[in-house]
């Protein structure tokens, strides 16, 4: 309950993120007043018959009756009686149906402190579907004594943003211990999610306690409704959840039922449940641990890339349909991780991450949502990351190197015999990229002092560029006999 002091909601009361909730049913009994109001007496809101005939199937309520709540938005809550309602963007999105509940969420989007006005984003949406949204322009008067002031209803309440929860599923594995250190050191309160050692877990949120968050544990398996749904029962007893992390996954050569079962099914089941209240906030974000193998099928990798390739396709789904309505997906997609998970996949030269860089990584997806960034799909290798759109990519650019993902011998020539094309491919169009040079540049005679802006400056930066990109080292001797691109092919492929 708001303390009286408070009743009366000036300016400089109200803060951006400050927002309401409500629920609100229309009945057809509803229509005749609006309708005398109005003078809108269109049958496909009142004739049953008539609505039969069309794609609605039924009478639907009109959309400025599904607008008149912004009024009480305006006049009782944000900012209530000083309120001078300016005006408003609206738009219907999908039909509303005379005797469905939909939740109205109002949020404080921006302020003008020359004329004291807010600028208020709403929407009204019934479970996961958006039905309405509208941008209001109310002006905060100061014409009125604080004496004067009537009192508001009590049952309104004005929310601040919530500290940011967020949960971490796999939150036992080694990149998801590092997610929950990098979170519980930026602010966030954690709950975490495994199935595995309990003595483990608890040892991690004793860490994170120590350092300042609230932390819940979740024992539960996510291949099992029933482990579904008791995560959602655990969270539905505590504040709401206002981020996702989800790192869990079952190994690489699990089953593919077992793999989709975890990585997809249960993320949007997950989301399915906390979508509702994210968009009550109007804020939230869900960040999936994928994987770049995505991009590139590793052979024997074909179950754990399909389902990684769905999960990412969720997340991107999430942008599409919620991204305007502040709750975003994102994917951070790395390469192979100095992990025991990746382990019989890697040998001792494979470039690898550290579980301590994607976790970074994720921490700065989460950040950037709060900020106002829209989700993204993050490709992550040693010492290089890309942001894009998954599924979407040139088909210059090749598979990064790695370790032998074969065991049979004559599997890993024919791998190696395609990797040295594509390392080829890779280097050339890193050197165009890099220097700047148009795409019809013959890159056979391309070199330094030949090709425009390929001066002897940007020859160094550009074997720091490469050292740093592929992970290799190229000595100073070295430098003095590679001048052309075709110099740069020879010496990378060797070192690869």
């Amino acid at each position: 309950m708001m303390p009286a002091s408070k009743l009366d909601r000036r300016y400089e009361d109200l803060n951006i993120g400050d927002h309401v909730y409500f629920n609100r049913c229309f009945e057809q009994k509803d229509f005749g007043p609006f309708s005398r109001l109005s003078g809108d007496f269109n049958p496909l809101h009142h004739d049953a018959e008539y609505a039969a005939l069309t794609a609605f199937a039924e009478p639907i309520v009109p959309m400025h009756m599904t607008a008149a709540p912004l009024s009480a938005i305006a006049g009782m809550m944000l900012p209530g009686h000083r309120s001078l309602y300016l005006g408003t963007d609206m738009r219907s999105l999908k039909p509303l149906r005379f005797g469905q509940e939909i939740t109205y969420s109002a949020k404080i989007a921006a302020k003008n402190d020359a004329g004291s006005i807010l600028s208020i984003k709403v929407i009204a949406f019934d479970a996961l579907d958006v039905l309405f949204e509208a941008t209001m322009s109310v002006q905060v008067r100061d014409d009125v004594p604080a004496s004067s002031a009537p009192r508001h209803d009590e049952k309104i309440k004005i929310l601040s943003p919530d500290k940011p929860r967020l949960l971490i599923t796999g939150a036992g594995g080694h990149i998801g211990r590092c997610i929950g250190l990098a979170a519980a050191r930026q602010g966030w309160n954690l709950v975490l999610q495994s199935r595995g050692n309990p003595k483990t877990v608890k040892e991690l949120a004793a860490k994170y306690q120590a350092m300042g968050a609230q932390v819940s544990l979740i024992k539960s398996a996510l291949e099992t409704d029933g482990g579904i749904k008791k995560i959602l029962a655990a969270l539905s007893k505590d504040s709401p959840i206002t981020d996702i992390v989800h790192a869990a996954s079952p190994p690489i050569n699990a089953n593919l039922s077992s793999l989709m079962a975890v990585n997809f099914t249960a993320l949007r089941k997950l989301c399915a449940g906390v979508i509702p209240n994210m968009l009550c906030r109007q804020s939230g974000s869900i960040v999936l641990l994928g994987s770049s193998a995505a991009q590139f099928n590793p052979s024997g990798w074909e179950n754990y890339t399909a389902a990684k390739a769905a999960a990412s396709q969720y997340t991107e789904a999430l942008n599409t349909a919620y991204g305007p309505h502040g709750i975003t997906g994102w994917t951070v997609a790395p390469g192979y991780v100095d992990t025991p998970f990746s382990a019989p996949w890697r040998n001792s030269e494979t470039p690898s991450l550290l579980p301590e860089q994607v976790a970074e990584e994720i921490i700065t997806c989460l950040q950037k949502a709060r900020d106002g960034s829209r989700g993204q799909y993050i490709w992550m290798a040693p010492g290089v990351s890309r942001s894009g759109i998954f599924g979407f990519h040139s088909p210059n650019v090749k598979a990064p190197m790695s370790g032998p993902l074969n065991r049979d011998g004559a599997d890993q020539e024919r791998t190696q015999s395609v990797r040295m094309n594509d390392t080829t491919d890779n280097v050339l169009e890193m050197i165009r990229n890099y220097i700047g040079l148009d795409a019809g540049e013959d890159m056979s005679t391309a070199g330094v002092d030949i090709s425009p802006g390929w001066d002897s400056l940007k020859h160094i930066q550009l074997m720091l560029f490469l050292e740093e990109t592929l992970g290799v080292t190229i000595g100073a001797h070295e430098i003095e006999k590679t001048k052309t691109a075709a110099d740069f092919c020879d010496l990378v492929a060797g070192k690869l």
